[in-house]
């Protein structure tokens, strides 16, 4: 599944607030809760539609203010990359992809995938507010 959404605000901010883990779920509301367990390596603990998903993410490709990219290295298996363009206007285009493996026939026949998709535009929605809102440099933590 892909979104792609702009966002106003510089690309350095918009990167700097998507790499800021732990504090997603205070953006997110479908994230519970995200702990670093290493310099690439993240837990996750998500709700979507009532499901609780729990995995850890290996950070494979890092370039700042540029690309992220991740495989599930145990849980809920998927991959996915985030990709950051800056815009003329100054602001940015954010570009999700995630691609989940089906772990049953109900996933596989997209039961689970649109609670899924929805969710993931709501909470891209929400995180272009918040960081339209606040500079990460004038934010603690």
């Amino acid at each position: 599944m892909s979104r792609s959404l702009p966002i106003a605000a510089p690309v350095e901010r918009v990167f700097d607030h998507w790499t800021r883990l732990e504090r997603l779920p205070e953006i997110l509301t479908n994230v519970r809760r995200v702990k670093r367990i290493g310099d690439r390596r993240s837990l996750w603990d998500v709700d979507v539609a009532g499901r609780q998903i729990v995995w850890e993410a290996e950070e494979v490709e890092r370039i700042p203010h540029k690309t992220l990219r991740w495989v599930s290295t145990w849980g809920a298996e998927h991959r996915g990359c985030v990709g950051f363009t800056r815009l003329d206007d100054g602001g940015t285009r954010l570009d999700v992809e995630i691609e989940i493996r089906p772990r049953n026939l109900l996933e596989r026949l997209g039961v689970w995938l649109g609670p899924v998709g929805s969710a993931l535009s709501e909470d891209l929605s929400r995180f272009a507010r918040f960081v339209e809102a606040h500079d990460p440099d004038s934010d603690p933590g």
